[in-house]
């Protein structure tokens, strides 16, 4: 999929399809390789292969905030307001729970009474 991420960059949209779909073949549970092959039929205008794809990597990931936010923003672009405010608040409770994660690890070394090491 690393390849198929280059070709994107490229432009080359329908060499990164071809090298998603390889990597598909070889691991057809690859979540982010579905996403980027969302990614490229989105950014082609071919929507129903978008939301398919998008769709098939938050359900082998369920915590794919990316691939939840790529969903809505699909949905919106078909005009369907109700699917995409849904995959877009979910895109954003996982953004918050990220957050929370995140923010709890660098606190914990206070929180434990850990000693903070200075850099100087």
């Amino acid at each position: 999929t690393h390849l198929g991420i280059a070709y994107s960059v490229a432009g080359q949209r329908q060499q990164a399809i071809r090298y998603h779909k390889q990597a598909l073949v070889r691991d057809a549970d690859l979540a982010p390789a579905h996403y980027n092959l969302g990614v490229e039929y989105f950014q082609m205008g071919r929507l129903d292969k978008a939301v398919a794809s998008f769709e098939q990597a938050v359900k082998l990931d369920g915590e794919y905030q990316r691939a939840y936010m790529a969903l809505g923003r699909a949905y919106q672009r078909q005009g369907k307001p109700e699917e995409m405010e849904k995959y877009l608040e979910k895109a954003r409770q996982l953004q918050r729970l990220s957050l929370r994660k995140e923010l709890s690890r660098s606190a914990m070394p206070w929180a434990t009474g850990t000693p903070v090491k200075s850099d100087s």
